[in-house]
């Protein structure tokens, strides 16, 4: 994880309009005997903070706040939102406003919108030109206008914005409540926006800011419950039902199909493999996992380089398929059916778009064959062994070719883009699937063969259920909150990180968990990039039970701050911007906290902030926030101003007081009150007084280790120890340099006393010569003196006896010859004569003898004659 370099400014806390934005209007006490409410599981993870750039949407109940933090934290002068003031309202329809009050609107400002029910989800599109807004069951869709037209001065505190509602039969209290909202990456201008119902309906809506029938009917409308159980083509068969109010009755579908989450596979971006931004990813609550691909808008936008990757991927398919003589009837329709798709893309001449704020964009239609609706791919099979703990809350699938934000535009040594280096590499199918549970467990599954995209097939010639099941290999499960039975009932969602690759936060009751998967996906890329396939699923199954996956806990919810299910924020938010930083921003027992880090670009990996973080690890801890405790209005205040309390009237204590039971009912209510509320105000305090005390001990503890610094640096710089019985002291480098000089001489000292040791040893170890060993000595120095001589005076005489021996050899070599030619005779007169018979293999062997002697004479012959002739050189 990226070091933490604060926590929340002063600009996010109370009295800054900071605070304010975020923090809830109502101050909701707790229930006064501190035991919480039955909690009850909400329709869909709640998501009610969103983005775009250094602008903030903030749900608070059925109101939206909008602000931009860059002057927020510029610390301008602002009014107090929390003083007794008039506010003034703009009506954008015609332009009338309240002049009732002087609020300049630097502050946050709420955009005035009619929702039947309080905000649950807020979901920016990619580019930021709609911000889809979701109750339980309905979705509005703001048309945000341009930063500089909301800062505008003449803005007010309160803006009216154009949100018309989607679908006004269709996402309705009478239909099924919504699970999802997801738009579409390759929707052209953040026109294609996705919606999934719990009813297991998806929707495609393809939006026009100038056209209101856009936000009527969507374009595209599958009932999954038909699809899985649909075998032929016939895309009337998967269109749902559209009466209001008809009871549909019980059945399985409506339990094994109640959709949790939704997500697409990729994020539209050039490198990443082609089909994951066409899949869309559903998961059920009970665990199932499905897939739709492609899942296309009539008008998308392909990311750049993704059609050539898609017709490299075909031609590879089309030569395999050559080669393989038993393919089965499935691939063969599969294959057939995506060559027509991309004969669709190939043979259809691409539009060009321009767009403010998008420049010139390319924009192809939907292939109208194989059909506009593929097969439902699922459900995904995994072990039976995956202990599920609750139901499926979240769903968040990564593409491995995934990069960090920061890393676009960035270039290679040798000046290429990395965007044109990975479009050289071939892409992998692979993707890692993260689904998360409601007893906050994290689940990773991984998908090696990926998903392609299938359509049904026209007509029923095949058996649909003899084929294979894609399967899902789980690679981990972690607990992400260890104290479940003390957390709030909060679904646990997936907050992603844009900016970091293969990296995300995790939102859960116990607080907020990172999680990071960089490591784990380069070692994954390389064994699936290797060529050699002998052993490979072996060298995988290593490298999964090896691998872990890297997670950390930088937003801790405390046990006591648990009581109410508000303790952890409903929304968090990743951004990064030049001026505000990487920062992490959520909200906390309703207030704002949030996480400051380092730059993504100077984030270590996993293993060396793991070496750094035990080399330096600083403490940072959080500011001290105020209690809410101490800003709640008493409840004395009701009391008074009641006008009747029972049959007894208050008039504000200016009466004298009767006794009576009237008086007594309302001393007792007054003391209940009274003490909830300074039980409450004690807590608080003494909260802030244990702080102030763990505040002493650890400047207490922070001093012993600097006296203890201090010793050491006078250890080294000798300021412990006297003088050195020198006349002048020494001081600093001079005592450094005179234990230098001791340690040296001492060093020399010991090599001296080693060196003495040794050889001491040596004498001690040594034992005398036996008889033998001395007169084999005497012998080898004997013949020393023949062969060499003793000294230079005996040159000559050496020389004349070499000669002799060469003579000597001579004659013997001679002799030789002449005892060969006479045996060799022989044997002839003896083979003549017939006397004696002598076998033809001994004669063979003693001739092969004489030769073998004749031929080491002839060799030391002509040795000798070199040596002479040599020391006849060396005397002349």
């Amino acid at each position: 994880m990226p070091m933490i370099r604060g926590h929340t400014p002063g600009w996010l806390s109370r009295p800054s309009p900071g605070f304010e934005l975020f923090s809830s209007s109502e101050n909701n006490a707790p229930p006064t005997n501190g035991s919480r409410p039955p909690a009850q599981l909400p329709f869909a993870p709640q998501k009610n903070i969103a983005y775009r750039g250094t602008e903030v949407f903030v749900a608070v109940g059925s109101k939206i706040r909008w602000a931009d933090l860059a002057p927020l934290k510029d610390g301008a002068p602002k009014q107090s939102f929390g003083a007794s003031t008039d506010h003034r309202s703009y009506d954008s329809s015609n332009g009338s406003e309240d002049d009732t009050s002087n609020i300049s609107g630097d502050n946050y400002k709420t955009l005035k919108i009619q929702l039947p029910g309080p905000i649950t989800q807020l979901s920016m599109s990619p580019q930021g030109v709609y911000l889809a807004v979701s109750t339980s069951h309905t979705v509005h869709v703001l048309i945000l206008p341009e930063l500089n037209s909301l800062q505008d001065q003449k803005t007010l505190d309160t803006v009216k914005m154009r949100a018309p509602q989607l679908g006004h039969v269709i996402h309705v209290r009478e239909n099924a409540s919504l699970a999802s909202l997801v738009w579409h990456p390759l929707g052209p201008s953040d026109s294609a926006l996705v919606t999934v119902s719990k009813d297991s309906v998806v929707r495609l809506w393809e939006l026009n800011g100038n056209d209101k029938s856009s936000f009527d009917q969507p374009t595209l409308a599958i009932d999954l419950k038909k699809l899985a159980s649909a075998t032929t083509q016939g895309n009337h068969q998967f269109a749902p039902s559209t009466k209001l109010g008809v009871f549909k009755g019980f059945s399985i579908d409506s339990v094994e199909m109640a959709v949790a989450s939704a997500c697409f596979g990729g994020k539209g971006v050039a490198g990443e493999y082609p089909w994951a931004s066409m899949t869309l990813w559903v998961a059920m609550t009970c665990g199932d996992i499905y897939a739709l691909c492609p899942l296309l808008p009539t008008k998308w936008s392909p990311a750049l380089g993704q059609i050539d990757l898609l017709s490299t991927l075909m031609e590879t398919k089309e030569v395999g398929s050559a080669d393989d003589e038993m393919q089965s009837g499935k691939a063969a329709d599969v294959l057939k059916g995506q060559q027509q798709f991309m004969k669709g893309i190939h043979g259809a001449e691409p539009a060009v778009s321009v767009h403010a704020g998008f420049g010139p964009v390319e924009i192809y239609g939907r292939p109208k064959h194989p059909g506009s609706i593929p097969k439902l791919q699922g459900p995904f099979q995994y072990s039976d062994d995956d202990d599920w703990d609750g139901d499926l809350t979240d769903l968040y699938v990564m593409d491995l070719q995934t990069r960090a934000h920061y890393e676009e535009g960035l270039q290679s040594e040798d000046g290429s883009d990395f965007d044109e280096e990975e479009q050289d590499e071939d892409p992998l199918s692979t993707s890692l699937v993260w689904v998360l549970s409601s007893g906050s467990q994290l689940h990773l599954y991984l998908s090696l063969e990926g998903v392609q995209a299938e359509w049904l097939p026209p007509s029923s010639r095949e058996n649909i259920s003899n084929h294979e099941i894609p399967g899902l290999a789980l690679v981990e499960t972690i607990q992400l909150s260890p104290d479940q039975d003390n957390a709030p009932v909060v679904l646990p969602t997936f907050v992603p990180d844009a900016f970091l690759g293969h990296t995300f936060f995790v939102n859960h009751g116990c607080g907020i968990s990172y999680v990071s998967a960089k490591s784990f996906v380069r070692g994954l890329k390389a064994e699936l990039a290797d060529p050699e396939d002998a052993g490979a699923a072996f060298r995988l199954n290593v490298f999964l039970e090896d691998t872990k996956i890297h997670i950390e806990h930088p937003v801790p919810i405390a046990p006591d701050q648990r009581a109410s299910d508000s303790s952890i924020g409903s929304g968090c938010i990743v951004l990064y911007d030049d001026y505000l930083g990487y920062m992490l921003l959520t909200t906390v027992t309703g207030y704002p906290t949030s996480l400051t880090f380092d730059s993504p670009s100077w984030t270590l990996d996993e293993g060396e902030s793991g070496s750094l973080a035990e080399s330096y690890q600083p403490q940072v801890r959080a500011s001290y926030q105020q209690p809410a405790e101490f800003f709640q209005a008493t409840e004395l205040q009701k009391l008074t101003s009641d006008n009747k309390q029972g049959s007894y009237r208050i008039r504000g204590g200016r009466e004298e007081i009767r006794l009576s039971p009237a008086t007594l009912e309302v001393m007792t209510e007054a003391h209940r009150i009274l003490s909830s509320e300074t039980y409450r105000l004690g807590i608080a305090a003494a909260d802030l007084f244990r702080r102030c005390k763990r505040l002493q001990d650890e400047f207490q503890v922070q001093i012993e280790h600097v006296e203890d610094v201090r010793e050491r640096i006078d250890s080294i710089t000798g300021e412990d120890e006297d003088d050195y019985g020198e006349e002048e002291a020494l001081f600093g480098k001079s005592k450094i340099e005179k234990r230098i000089q001791v340690a040296y001489s001492r060093q020399d000292e010991l090599h001296e006393r080693h060196k003495t040791l040794r050889e001491k040893l040596a004498k001690l170890g040594a034992l005398d010569m036996s008889d033998k060993e001395k007169a084999f000595g005497k012998e080898i120095r004997g013949l020393e003196e023949t062969v060499l001589g003793s000294g230079e005076e005996e040159d000559e005489a050496a020389t004349k006896c070499l000669l002799q021996r060469l003579q000597e050899v001579k004659r013997i070599a001679a002799d030789l010859v002449v005892q060969a030619k006479e045996v060799a005779e022989g044997d002839d007169v003896v083979q003549m004569g017939g006397a004696v018979k002598v076998p033809r293999n001994m004669r063979e062997e003693r001739v092969s003898l004489v030769m073998d002697k004749l031929e080491r004479n002839t060799a030391m012959v002509d040795m000798t004659a070199e040596r002479l002739e040599s020391l006849r050189l060396q005397m002349s």
